[in-house]
């Protein structure tokens, strides 16, 4: 398990982001964001976001370095007859992300994303399959019991872990 240290300053970076920000840069910034709940079972985790009002084609789920980020945009719509007394609702761009479980099975959740199977193919050096359409692949091991050091890292979130000894892959093949 990696050591991660809570960063102090990030909390600052956030509030000054957010107050100093230049007015055309709220595109890239949520404008509310909708609540969550996250819960898991014995099968599955189940990430419920309360988007009402929201369409489905309004919404884009997307996945990367294990990270779910789920972005859209809830628009305002002004009626044309009758008066607006109160509006409580919050409209405008969207973004919440979420670090994955590492034991989520990717090729079925991508699957899930795209609403179709990936598409597979069998590796070229090794008896397993691989998705059709990557853009590379890595083929190789992982010798048991060889590690070597690395670290240390961070990353933008402001999460640190101190040097440790990982496992070695050894690369056979790129295609």
């Amino acid at each position: 398990m990696s050591i991660v240290r809570w960063n102090p300053w990030r909390e600052f970076d956030d509030f000054f982001t957010n107050v100093a920000a230049v007015p055309s840069e709220h595109i890239a910034r949520s404008e509310w964001l909708p609540p969550v709940d996250i819960s898991e079972t014995e099968t599955e985790y189940l990430i419920d976001v309360e988007i009402p009002a929201v369409a489905r084609d309004d919404v884009a789920v997307s996945v990367k370095d294990g990270v779910l980020t789920v972005t859209g945009e809830r628009n305002f719509e002004k009626e044309t007859d009758g008066k607006r007394h109160r509006v409580e609702r919050q409209y405008g761009r969207f973004s919440r992300s979420f670090r994955l479980p590492e034991n989520v099975d990717e090729l079925a959740f991508a699957g899930f994303l795209r609403g179709a199977p990936v598409p597979m193919v069998k590796a070229r050096t090794m008896d397993m399959l691989v998705p059709a359409n990557a853009e590379f692949i890595l083929e190789g091991e992982v010798p048991p019991g060889v590690r070597r050091m690395e670290g240390p890292f961070g990353d933008h979130f402001g999460h640190y872990s101190e040097a440790a000894e990982f496992p070695v892959f050894r690369v056979k093949r790129v295609t």
